[in-house]
């Protein structure tokens, strides 16, 4: 059980532990390895958190299903709770994420017909039926 300056001290600190370590200052850092050191479930909690975002900046497939298993292995062995509805998402995913992890999807073109659907929302408005605006975004964004 925490004391309440430790709950305090906990409170303000929650962004560091939250925030991505290159985002970190070296003084932020510090500051975010004392609080993991604090106690053992909370470094656990941290160093899977790294873990997973080494995973997830992989540069390609292999290195992304070697960075995976080294996520999965470490947050097994530190048995967090927390942490188990991630590796059964994991598990079952897996192939289709690291699939992902080789294409590289540019987001202007995704970004750019959701814009596009959004202006036609706000100029279409009152539109009485569905297959009038179908018609009129297949028209906009041709």
């Amino acid at each position: 059980m925490l004391l309440p300056q430790q709950r305090k001290y906990f409170k303000r600190s929650r962004k560091l532990l939250l925030c991505h370590m290159n985002k970190l200052s070296d003084e932020n850092k510090a500051a975010a390895f004392v609080d993991a050191n604090l106690f053992p479930d909370l470094r656990e909690a941290y160093l899977s958190k790294k873990k997973f975002y080494e995973f997830m900046a992989a540069n390609n497939s292999i290195e992304a299903a070697n960075r995976s298993r080294a996520f999965r292995l470490h947050a097994a062995v530190a048995d967090i709770q927390e942490f188990a509805p991630c590796l059964t998402m994991l598990r079952n995913w897996e192939p289709y994420i690291l699939t992902l992890s080789i294409a590289v999807i540019p987001m202007a073109s995704p970004r750019g017909v959701n814009n596009s659907i959004k202006v036609l929302k706000r100029i279409a408005y009152g539109y009485r039926n569905f297959q009038n605006f179908r018609r009129n975004f297949l028209y906009y964004i041709n």
